[in-house]
């Protein structure tokens, strides 16, 4: 069963990062700032706090979103501009910009938003025909302009220049997006190609039709330059102040374009050799339980070995974990949090770390240490995702035993797998055939393909799916798609406070879906700068009988008898019993304990963070707490303000605990500014973030005094 929670938070989709370094190589002229500051800050004036606090602002930019929903720029670009056009016409005197010029350029934008539409919705045969339609309209609108700048009276009017600039960049910019609905179109021909099952016909090279696709990203790159160039030549101070701060815009709107684009060519080579370009790709695929939930997602009851070549999957095998680790006899000292549960390490307990690098690098050196093959990368998926799958592909079919379904699919695949109901000599042979019967499903489901990417993408945001490679190159590009679950901590760039909490359960049971977890989080900044902080963790056990009648209900329709006992403690009524590491920065000093719960403080070298270990264990209806104040080891200096910023890092396979952070100050300190913006602010001025942990999380707030 799935916990399914509401995001409470008014930016649910996105997440914030308090720092990110932008690249500069490829970028166009364009991109230097102008000159006129005060344009730049009114610009920014949403943003920023009074002047001698403008410093702390660079820590708070949000991330692009991922995926095809990055083309938004192309009409938002080709909207400000409009805006810029339609202003200058307002303000030239002699009113020689005629109607029919930005009548043309309103259909241009008209076509370039509904062509942008279609891209999203993936009709890029509709998105192509708008945008050469958009080509058209802004050259119609550039060459009425053409006949007004070379009349007798408006040649050398710097507004008419300006506006013919503009409607040669709104042309270039249409231009651009044709290129890249052409490379969109490319890539689409690799889904039809790999969900094809015609049998005995040569199929085309998919690393081929990518080359392809990247070509017309390097064109789309080239109209994208030559736009911002052009736009670059506009003199600011020549045009009216509402309008400078438009340009402006306009030119933030195609640097943030061209770095989208440009990434694109730039980790190119990356997707090549994850697709097995020049040389088979071969994967680990980590299938994690996370109903039973360990650092890095859930445990590792079964594992896949994929290979990949030109594009096609060669191979796919599933294999019991177990056949594995039972047949390798030396010793291996686990973890010390791990042996609460077992006293050999193997693979089935490799993902020891909430860093999905170093789990997943661990799970490779077992694969080939326990007599595995090698490998080149490594994937994992927790098994939450597959009710969202099925609301995409329906329901599959099992033969002999029935259909498996979103709404049934963790009771039946649980029980039936730990009752050993179905072949008991291999009772995780039900888990190969749903997969099987899942595939081919899926090859069929080609018009669901937009519904699939975007469950991926919200599944990869959760860090329910994440890629690791052994190759640079890929794990920079993996990087990029925040698909690495890698923790947001810099050792050398650290934020102000860091918090990540991570469960690993320890009873053998599957009861995490039943336990809900609340994290408050309260930090007093004071009057010297240094940091207090307030923790408080309570799990409860949600188990009811309720649940026990309506899974004997779902039971019943496919003929199964009562659930025994043995196995309804397996799978729900049993008790959870849960190491808890809770990461903090290094150096963190635990102040009280107002709790019975032991903590102790340990440090991680590997992460170099440290973090707070106990143990807990709760039984249907129960709950523990846990409650402690620990001071941080460094101190705010105020210059005459400082910024507070802390990350929250989710535990991947965590369904999203219910997180509360608070900050308040010594009566001297102000607080100015809270981000993200749905912080509120009660009558003590305190700020508090309501929100969840489905995904990672920052807040941060300038203080001054």
């Amino acid at each position: 069963m799935k916990k399914r929670l509401v995001d409470i938070t008014t930016d649910s989709d996105e997440v914030i990062e308090l720092q990110k370094n932008k690249r500069k190589k490829h970028s166009p002229k364009f991109f230097k700032p102008l000159k006129n500051n005060k344009q730049n800050h009114r610009f920014f004036s949403d943003l920023t706090p009074p002047t001698s606090h403008q410093t702390h602002e660079k820590h708070f930019k949000k991330n692009l979103p991922r995926g095809i929903e990055k083309i938004i720029p192309f009409f938002i670009t080709g909207f400000i501009i409009i805006l810029i056009i339609t202003g200058l016409h307002a303000f030239s005197q002699a009113q020689k910009l005629q109607g029919s010029i930005i009548e043309q350029a309103n259909i241009g934008l008209d076509n370039i938003i509904n062509a942008g539409q279609n891209t999203l919705e993936v009709r890029f045969k509709n998105a192509k025909e708008l945008f050469s339609q958009a080509v058209e309209n802004f050259e119609q609108a550039r060459n009425d302009v053409w006949f007004l700048r070379y009349s007798s009276t408006s040649s050398s009017d710097p507004i008419t220049q300006a506006v013919s600039i503009l409607l040669e960049s709104g042309e270039n910019i249409a231009t651009a997006g044709d290129h890249f609905v052409d490379a969109l179109n490319e890539l689409g021909k690799i889904a039809v190609y790999m969900n094809s099952t015609a049998e005995n016909t040569e199929k085309p090279s998919l690393t081929k039709i990518l080359k392809n696709g990247l070509a017309q990203v390097d064109l789309a790159i080239e109209q994208i330059t030559i736009a911002g160039d052009n736009i670059a030549k506009i003199d600011p101070t020549k045009l009216p102040e509402a309008i400078a701060e438009q340009l402006f815009t306009a030119q933030q709107q195609l640097h943030d374009l061209s770095e989208i684009l440009n990434s694109i060519s730039e980790h190119f080579p990356a997707l090549l050799k994850l697709l097995g370009d020049e040389h088979p790709h071969r994967y680990l695929i980590l299938l994690q339980n996370d109903t039973e939930i360990r650092p890095s997602g859930g445990f590792i009851g079964n594992y896949g070995i994929m290979d990949i070549n030109n594009g096609y999957i060669e191979s796919l095998e599933i294999h019991d974990v177990y056949a594995l680790d039972n047949f390798y006899t030396e010793f291996i000292e686990p973890p010390e949090e791990f042996k609460a549960f077992t006293d050999n390490w193997r693979l089935r307990d490799s993902n020891y770390s909430h860093h999905f690098p170093l789990s997943a690098e661990k799970a490779r050196w077992f694969l080939e240490t326990e007599g595995g093959p090698s490998v080149d990368s490594v994937i994992a998926i927790n098994q939450s995702i597959v009710p969202d799958l099925l609301r995409v592909t329906g329901p599959i079919n099992i033969e002999g035993f029935g259909e498996i379904s979103a709404e049934n699919y963790y009771p039946l695949m649980t029980y039936v797998v730990e009752s050993k109901l179905w072949a008991k000599n291999d009772p995780k042979q039900f888990l190969r055939l749903f997969i099987d019967g899942f595939k081919q499903k899926a090859l069929t489901a080609k018009n669901n393909i937009s519904d699939f990417g975007r469950i991926m993408l919200e599944e990869i945001n959760k860090e329910n799916i994440m890629l690791y490679s052994q190759h640079d190159q890929i794990q920079e590009f993996s990087r990029l798609l925040g698909i690495s679950g890698e923790i947001k901590y810099d050792p050398d760039q650290p934020p102000t406070d860091y918090l990540s909490i991570v469960n690993i359960s320890t009873g053998g049971t599957k009861t995490d879906p039943f336990i809900d977890e609340k994290i408050t989080h309260h930090t007093t900044i004071n009057q010297d700068g240094s940091i207090n902080n307030e923790l408080s963790i309570i799990r409860t056990h949600t188990w009811t009988e309720a649940q026990y009648q309506s899974w004997q209900k779902i039971f019943a329709d496919y003929g199964i008898d009562p659930i025994n006992q043995e196995t309804i403690y397996i799978i729900g009524r049993g008790r959870n019993r849960m190491n808890t590491k809770v990461y903090v920065p290094k150096g963190s000093q635990i102040i009280t304990d107002e709790y019975t719960t032991p903590v102790t403080t340990k440090h991680d070298p590997e992460l170099n963070l440290d973090y707070f270990y106990y143990t807990s264990e709760i039984f249907p209806g129960e709950s523990h707490q846990l409650f402690i104040k620990y001071r941080l080891p460094n101190k705010l200096t105020f210059n005459p303000a400082t910024t507070y910023r802390i990350q929250i890092d989710k535990q991947p396979g965590n369904q999203g605990s219910i997180f509360t952070k608070t900050l308040s100050t010594a009566p001297d300190l102000e607080i100015i500014k809270n981000y993200p913006t749905s912080v509120k602010t009660n009558r003590l001025k305190n700020s508090i973030f309501a929100t969840n942990l489905t995904y990672d999380r920052n807040f941060a707030a300038i203080i001054t005094k």
